[in-house]
């Protein structure tokens, strides 16, 4: 019964005191990772690196120059960008087993505590028969109360506790940003190489993984889910960037553009970048020579596409992120079709691309005064009346002349001189609201126009 005593106690005890490393604890409890940069197993550590670059160019596709631990062609550009993406893949296949023994340690966990439990029952019976004093029986029940004890301390980190999946979700996610936000970089030497992966590898270590659920858990509590999607604990943003062609020179480097400040004028509610700006340029018309940049005409075909789209509620030439979205699925502007703006765009080609006629256009810039004195709406002059087959084109100078003479205090949109000529809904409007020429008199080219009719 004696050793059935002791094997039971020995096991409680080995249990309990698993994990321990006094040496280690008391150097990290003193010093931290101490202010050495030397450490007594650089070498080695810088043995292990070696064979590790080669064995990943070796992944990556190198071939060696025969010299130990030399794969020339992986100190080439493309070859440390294609060594990066060789050394993330094998960091992946040794998460995917780190996860697998993850959940493997979870699936076990009430197994063994079961089979603890039971085993005690079992001893505690058998020494109950024998004739066990109580004393004997009360240090068996013990010493299996601290192996279980032990046991389920030794399993109580949160990656045991929490659900697999989100285990899994968390890991994969961030291994899919961290790609995507290196995806584009040229990794240019070594040590950027060895650094990138570095950090692709702290993404799967439990503390980055506990860290990353609770950081999450808290974020999405106050009301900020995206915070918690955006700030992953371990980021490329936070790796410092690469150098530029310039510094690797020597040279000074080129300050970068600052688009946001270049476009704060006219959007609010997200960061802008060249791109994205341009084919939103593209899509409400804006002239090819100010793509990428914002001129006088921008500001004002942005009032012209949100009074043109009409599930809009703010006309304040700004984009919001709703707009941008709509904006960024939007067709280019089809400009050889003639069309200047969003709203001519709408109004004169059809889904298919053929223009439509401009005929309504034309009556009611026919029915319009050719100056807004009231008292000289009786004198016709041929000059102010159109073909009434005229295409937009050939209406251009006549909207002009309308909008600087007639309309010129009922127009709602400030368009620069450029686009003096250009039809817009508040144009249309206005000429609506003119009251009905008066006609001709007799032998005069110039017939009288019906507002009403056509468009």
């Amino acid at each position: 019964m004696r050793g059935v005593a002791k094997l039971a106690i020995g096991l409680g005890l080995a249990l309990a005191v698993a994990g321990c490393d006094p040496v280690t604890d008391r150097k990290y409890v003193r010093e931290g990772i101490g202010v050495d940069l030397n450490s007594s197993h650089l070498p080695e550590a810088t043995d292990r690196l070696e064979q590790y670059t080669d064995h990943i160019c070796q992944q990556a596709g190198y071939t060696s120059t025969g010299a130990k631990g030399r794969f020339s062609s992986c100190f080439a550009n493309g070859g440390w960008t294609a060594f990066v993406q060789a050394g993330m893949n094998d960091i992946d296949q040794r998460c995917d087993a780190y996860l697998s023994w993850l959940d493997a340690k979870r699936r076990d966990r009430e197994p063994v505590l079961r089979q603890l439990a039971t085993t005690s029952a079992v001893v505690h019976s058998i020494m109950t028969v024998s004739g066990a004093g109580t004393d004997s029986l009360d240090i068996v029940s013990n010493a299996f109360g601290l192996a279980a004890a032990g046991y389920s301390n030794w399993n109580s980190r949160l990656l045991l506790e929490v659900n697999q999946s989100t285990v899994q979700t968390v890991v994969y996610s961030r291994q899919k940003q961290f790609r995507d936000e290196i995806k584009n970089e040229l990794v240019a030497d070594r040590p950027r190489a060895i650094y990138l992966l570095r950090n692709y590898v702290r993404i799967c270590l439990p503390i980055t993984i506990e860290t990353d659920i609770n950081t999450a858990i808290t974020l999405v509590q106050r009301g900020s889910p995206m915070a918690a999607k955006d700030n992953p604990v371990v980021s490329v943003a936070g790796l410092g960037r690469p150098l530029s062609s310039d510094e690797r020179a020597g040279q000074r480097p080129r300050r970068p553009p600052r688009p946001n400040e270049a476009y704060k004028d006219i959007v609010e509610g997200w960061i802008p970048t060249v791109s994205t700006i341009t084919n939103i340029q593209k899509a409400i018309c804006v002239p090819k020579a100010e793509w990428g940049v914002v001129g006088v005409t921008t500001p004002a075909l942005i009032e012209i596409w949100e009074r043109t789209d009409l599930e809009n509620g703010t006309v304040n030439r700004k984009l919001d992120e709703r707009e941008r979205k709509i904006l960024s699925n939007t067709a280019e502007c089809p400009t050889g079709s003639g069309v200047k703006n969003f709203y001519e765009w709408q109004t004169f080609v059809n889904a298919t691309g053929v223009r439509r006629s401009a005929e309504f256009l034309i009556r009611l810039l026919n029915n319009a005064p050719d100056d807004q004195n009231p008292d000289e709406r009786t004198r016709l002059k041929d000059g102010g009346q159109l073909d009434p087959k005229a295409s937009l084109e050939q209406a251009r100078a006549r909207i002009a002349q309308v909008r600087r003479d007639v309309l010129k205090d009922k127009l709602h949109v400030s368009l620069p001189s450029s686009m003096s000529d250009q039809v817009t809904d508040d144009l249309i409007a206005a000429l609506r609201a003119l009251p009905a020429r008066p006609a001709a008199p007799a032998g005069s080219p110039a017939q009288p126009v019906n507002p009403a009719g056509g468009g």
